[in-house]
């Protein structure tokens, strides 16, 4: 983790947050029925994991493998709203871990039983995000699509500004897709055509 800890760097780290918070406002300004989704996470996920990785001793093709992999699950758990369920089960280990040592030493089944609410309620969100992804597929309105295929670009992009800045400290280079993409954003109208109405689109 050489020079990462230098004052330099730990400022660049803090623009580069910042760059990517800025990169999110522009998608949700520049892209319709999305001003709910929680980008943000995926995009500082994928900076300060790229930029730590950067400065590591790792290859590119390994660390982006582990951004790309990581990255994904990250997306899994922000689209599927599965902060809060996990959480909660996170904060139930340690009672679940006190159950299983009284269990063991008065040799008597373990009382865990108040993890599986826990469990079942990741397992819905989990389920309902599937199901979305499925039925959005096929026609439905998709909101959850969209905000999967848009944080795809959002974690390769906010990955790559965090890569190349502390492998080459290359401002432009690092942001210029992010900013590319918010420009197409704003100026395709693919992204915020009006709806018509039947009667008007027929015509």
């Amino acid at each position: 983790m050489k020079r990462i800890l230098d004052p330099r760097s730990l400022i660049t780290f803090a623009l580069l947050l910042l760059a990517a918070s800025a990169f999110v406002s522009g998608i949700k300004t520049g892209v319709e029925n999305v001003i709910h989704a929680a980008f943000l996470p995926v995009a500082v996920f994928a900076t300060a994991s790229s930029f730590v990785l950067g400065h590591g001793s790792w290859s590119t093709r390994r660390a982006w493998s582990f951004l790309a992999t990581c990255g994904l699950f990250v997306i899994y758990i922000e689209a599927a709203r599965l902060y809060e369920p996990l959480q909660t089960l996170f904060l139930a280990i340690p009672r679940a871990e006190f159950a299983l040592l009284r269990g063991l030493f008065e040799r008597s089944a373990p009382d865990i039983s108040f993890l599986f609410p826990l469990l079942s309620n990741v397992a819905e969100h989990s389920n309902d995000f599937f199901t979305s992804l499925v039925t959005e597929a096929q026609g439905a309105s998709p909101s959850t699509l969209r905000e999967v295929l848009w944080d795809l670009p959002i974690l390769f992009l906010s990955g790559w500004a965090g890569w190349w800045m502390s492998r080459h400290n290359q401002v432009l280079t690092a942001l210029a897709p992010s900013l590319a993409e918010c420009s197409i954003c704003a100026d395709l109208p693919i992204w915020n055509q009006p709806k018509m109405e039947p009667g008007l689109a027929q015509e």
